[in-house]
């Protein structure tokens, strides 16, 4: 009997100091936060000074975000919850499978941006997919990516026989960047036909003569990202204005690039329409250039270049002869942002703190620069990195508006007590029509970026600067029928 008594008063004290201690959960001790993770993916391919765009932008988005909390206590911290960890792209598909199986196995990853390039891209994506784990595309633009498909080494094979079917597509894939077609392919045909207008012909009706090179390098996922811009131009019925005729298609490896040569003299192509990766684009032209050299050809009868986006890079300037990269962004797209110059100023850092491994954070970038100038012994490689702009990189904001988007998505599952793959999905799938960035408003339908513009720069030589340097000359957009020749367009 006293044991029993004993047992049931113990137990009432339990009961009355669990019940107590539910009445006042703040006087609780609070238990740290399990902080997801968001893998990023960069590269430094086609850059000459190793500068990784992407990285620059996702790491100047949270600096931006870390600064908006220090001035006011209110705002919303993203890395309470979520940490960025980042990943330098793999330049082959076998191994971009590898780091998404090992991803697929991480509960802790919420989220994925990137990779950098189509073809890792294209064999990763199936197995985030299989977790579902949001991805948000910042770099990648092949068609092929978002339709459901099984990663097969050197293979373009996928589940639908035909591009358009929006059933037939992920639904954790979210593009920022526009997509090869129609958009980029597009805009190459209406380069094409801007350029015709201002070469040569022997009859005025003539139609211009189009000689297609695709990458098809093995093993780098070329081929996902060439195919579809090749296929496109080379399909009369896709083309909407008709002004040329494709004389012959060649789709090689960058270790066989002298073949192009006979194909070349056989086709006398007006144009040459370059879909690769910035290494292939670099052999065509290297080639090219010293047969021309050996032959002494007339200026005025020599083929121009039309190349896709992955070719932009300075190291193409070098080359004598004229060429044209369409690409997705310009330097003056955010001349209407109200946000500009933080946005810019946090760009700017980033970029010189790749470039400048002393500087280990933004207040020293003005330190730097100031004794750069004061000091006439720096190193000759230290004043390059400053001075040289390198390539037109614009597609930093794809990254930094990645992390804004990612900010609201995980805002609103926090304040819905629901962070996980699904609750940030289904923000982005509710949201497809109106992602805010810094100066953009993404409309994305099945995954694919609606609306969107391609520029077209031109190497240029800089007679006060002496040197040369990518320019734009025009934009276009899907629904155009000619290149709009301006800067950049107006009223965004």
């Amino acid at each position: 009997m006293p044991f029993r008594l004993t047992t049931l008063a113990v137990a009432a004290v339990l009961i009355l100091f669990s019940t107590s201690c539910g009445e006042h959960p703040e006087n609780e001790p609070q238990k740290p936060i399990n902080k997801l993770k968001v893998e990023y993916f960069w590269s430094t391919a086609s850059n000459t000074y190793g500068y990784a765009s992407i990285k620059a932008g996702v790491r100047a988005a949270l600096e931006e975000t870390e600064k908006e909390k220090a001035e006011n206590s209110e705002a919303f911290r993203l890395l309470d919850y979520v940490q960025f960890e980042d990943r330098e792209d793999p330049e082959s598909q076998e191994k971009a499978e590898e780091i998404a199986r090992r991803i697929r196995r991480d509960p802790d990853v919420l989220a994925i941006i990137g990779h950098a390039a189509s073809g890792t891209t294209f064999a990763a994506l199936p197995h985030y997919a299989e977790a579902g784990i949001p991805v948000l595309i910042t770099s990648a633009t092949s068609p092929y990516l978002l339709y459901r498909h099984r990663f097969e080494l050197n293979t373009t094979s996928l589940s639908t026989s035909e591009l358009g079917d929006s059933r037939a597509k992920f639904s954790n894939a979210f593009r920022l960047i526009p997509s090869d077609v129609p958009d980029q392919a597009h805009a190459m045909e209406l380069t094409i036909k801007d350029r015709s207008k201002s070469r040569p012909v022997a009859k005025p009706k003539k139609k211009a003569r189009v000689l297609l090179i695709c990458d098809g390098t093995k093993g780098s996922g070329a081929q996902i990202y060439s195919k579809p811009i090749c296929d496109y131009l080379a399909e009369p019925g896709n083309r909407k204005e008709g002004n040329f005729d494709v004389v012959g298609r060649t789709d090689i490896d960058k270790l066989e690039v002298s073949s192009i040569l006979p194909e070349i003299h056989a086709t006398h192509p007006d144009f040459i329409v370059v879909a690769s990766y910035s290494s292939l684009a670099r052999l065509v032209l290297q080639v090219w250039v010293e047969d021309k050299e050996k032959r002494s050809k007339a200026a005025e009868s020599d083929p121009e270049f039309i190349m896709s986006d992955a070719c932009l890079s300075s190291v193409l300037l070098k080359f004598d002869a004229n060429i044209f990269v369409t690409y997705p962004m310009n330097p003056d797209h955010i001349r209407e942002c109200t946000s500009r110059d933080r946005y810019l100023n946090g760009i700017d850092c980033q970029k010189q703190m790749q470039l400048n491994p002393s500087l280990t954070k933004c207040s020293d970038l003005r330190e730097s620069n100031d004794q750069q100038l004061a000091n006439t012994k720096a190193p000759d490689t230290f004043k390059n990195k400053q001075l040289e702009p390198g390539i037109p990189e614009t597609d930093e904001m794809f990254g930094y508006d990645s992390v804004l988007i990612l900010k609201q998505a995980v805002k609103e599952c926090v304040a819905e007590q629901d962070l996980n793959r699904g609750c940030v999905t289904r923000y982005l799938t509710q949201h497809h029509d109106d992602l805010k960035g810094i100066c953009e408003t993404y409309r994305v339908e099945h995954g694919d970026r609606q609306n969107a513009y391609y520029y077209v720069y031109k190497n240029s030589h800089d007679r006060v600067e002496e040197k040369s340097k990518w320019q734009v000359i025009g934009f276009a957009k899907e629904d155009d029928h000619e290149l709009n020749r301006a800067a950049s367009p107006t009223g965004r």
